[in-house]
């Protein structure tokens, strides 16, 4: 009774124990899932923001040689085998790794004979494996590769779509797709191939395992328990599993290491000198409405797109006094453009310096300098939004200042603007829907004409009050009424302004203070309109001729000669 008594007591006993000791493993294998998740994403988020901040930050010479496919590959690919997959794998090859190993000591203890076969068993799998790594790694390397024609293809098939369909190219762009998509399915077939060559050799030698665990233990039955042995026969089994699974997993986590490769390829991007010298942030400390004048002097200035290339703007000197309108003119490829990228310090300069205000600004930071200077492209950036949120994205100023901003530039008539400011509550219309600051744009500004773009480009920067406005042939591409409408906008509402105009038409820079001709990255003259069409053999002389409207030109520019006098 004693002894029954006991053995229920012992039995108990063991059993809470074993309960116990499966609480405490459940709990820290929740434990180490949750920090190891936890420590991933940390991990993958800082690789994400770091990524981010070097591509915006990078020099625009990288966006010139970087295909777009290549960036989207990075963020989307890249980023995906870091989040996804990185530390998952890692997690369960370390698992595997100690599971092995236990196995192997499970068995040497049984049969001690069988630590000379664990040693062959060994050198096989390093053998295997290396080969089975060193090809997949650069497989999974080639397929990384390979797919990013085919975000390139995919992105510049996006946005010609309309010109592929009208020109009746599909058939092209199809085939050119699937051909971009069997060659990364290439590299993919030969993956899986690589994949199942390495789990025949892996099998094999797994049973090969078996064999000599089962052979130890025939050889040596009179000395071993029979529970031992079927332990060990068991366990000689999983572990052919467990050993395949282990190269696996560690191979596959070696191959989405290439992807952190990549990504630290990305370290090395050169960036934009983005703060500046020291002493230019503490001399603008003092003077936060800087620019004041808009003043603008280039002296000596010479550019160039790349180390190897050779300049493409020489010697540039030419001043422009506060308030002043200044067309800029030239052939294609005269560096009328290459004006503007410096002043916003997207290239730095070889020799030479612009001033604003006098002050060079090579040593202003460049948030500070790109939010002084207001630029006008000729395709305008909206994003998907409201209203609202592209032309006032800081949230800066209240509604009324942004409905006279739309006013200004005829996007709402004097009378509805009138009506916007005795009305308290939030103005609706259904044949106006610029009175609705909460109606929706669509990516791009699609659902808005070119001239509504423009026009609500213009009232952003007439929210703004900048002082120095730049127009990189803001009207080329819409027609001569809403070019004339905009050009009375911009000389009206910015006349406090000093304006830069790159122009296409020679009309809208005509009654303009001064022109600068452009030639072969040189200015080759720099006066008044009207004095420059005194020259004949000039080059401006010679672009108006070519225009067709010469005389109206003439007409013009003496006009505006007499009204500035």
């Amino acid at each position: 009774m004693t002894d029954s008594s006991k053995n229920k007591h012992n039995a108990f006993y063991y059993l809470t124990v074993y309960f116990l000791i499966g609480i405490i493993q459940a709990m820290l294998g929740g434990f180490k899932t949750m920090m190891t998740f936890l420590s991933g994403m940390r991990a993958s988020r800082k690789i994400f923001n770091n990524l981010l901040d070097l591509v915006l930050h990078a020099q625009i010479r990288f966006f010139d040689v970087t295909p777009v496919g290549r960036i989207m590959n990075r963020f989307s690919k890249d980023i995906e085998g870091v989040d996804q997959e990185l530390i998952p794998y890692l997690e369960v090859t370390i698992f595997c790794l100690i599971q092995c190993a236990s196995i192997i000591f499970l068995i040497t203890v049984i049969t001690p004979r069988f630590l000379t076969v664990a040693v062959i068993v060994f050198v096989l799998y390093f053998f295997v494996g290396k080969w089975y790594l060193t090809a997949s790694r650069e497989l999974k390397r080639l397929d990384s590769i390979t797919k990013s024609p085919i975000f390139q293809h995919f992105s510049e098939t996006l946005v010609g779509v309309c010109t592929i369909r009208a020109f009746g190219d599909e058939r092209r762009f199809i085939l050119e797709n699937m051909n971009k998509i069997d060659q990364n399915n290439r590299a993919f077939f030969y993956l899986s191939v690589t994949v199942k060559w390495f789990s025949f050799r892996v099998d094999m030698i797994g049973a090969f395992i078996v064999l000599a665990s089962g052979s130890f233990i025939l050889l040596n039955i009179a000395n071993i328990d029979s529970g031992l042995a079927g332990i060990s026969l068991t366990y000689a089994i999983l572990f052919t599993d467990g050993a395949l699974w282990l190269v696996r997993l560690y191979s596959t986590f070696e191959m989405n290491m290439n992807s952190v490769e990549r990504l630290k390829e990305y370290s090395s991007i050169e960036q934009e000198n983005y703060l500046g010298h020291d002493e230019g942030r503490i001399l603008l400390l003092n003077e936060p409405s800087w620019p004041k004048d808009g003043e603008i002097e280039i002296e000596n200035l010479s550019l160039r797109y790349a180390p190897n290339l050779p300049p493409v703007i020489r010697n540039v000197n030419f001043k422009v006094d506060p308030q002043s309108k200044i067309g800029i003119v030239g052939r294609t490829g005269a560096g009328k453009s290459t004006i503007i990228t410096a002043l916003f310090r997207l290239l730095e300069p070889i020799t030479g310096c612009i001033k604003i205000d006098g002050q060079d600004i090579s040593k202003i930071d460049l948030v500070t300098l790109r939010r002084s200077i207001t630029i006008i492209p000729q395709d305008p950036i909206l994003f998907a939004g409201t209203i609202k949120s592209n032309v006032d994205p800081y949230d800066e100023y209240d509604e009324k200042k942004i409905f006279k901003a739309l006013s200004q530039v005829n996007l709402i008539s004097s009378h509805e603007f009138e009506e916007v400011l005795n009305s308290e509550e939030r103005f609706n219309s259904t044949h106006n829907k610029f009175l609705n600051l909460h109606t929706e744009i669509a990516e791009g500004g699609l659902n808005l004409s070119q001239g509504e773009r423009q026009l609500l480009f213009i009232a952003r920067s007439l929210l703004r009050e900048p002082k120095i406005i730049l127009l990189d042939e803001a009207t080329s591409s819409i027609d001569y009424d809403s070019d004339h409408l905009i050009q009375g906008i911009i000389r009206s509402e910015f006349n406090k302004s000093t304006i830069l105009t790159i122009a296409h038409r020679l009309r809208s820079v005509i009654d303009y203070d001064r022109i600068i001709v452009m030639d072969a990255g040189e200015v080759k003259e720099y006066d008044r309109p009207s004095e420059l069409l005194k020259n004949e053999r000039g080059i401006f002389y010679s672009m108006c001729r070519d225009s067709g409207d010469l005389e109206l030109l003439k007409q013009i520019a003496k006009q505006s000669s007499k009204r500035m006098k």
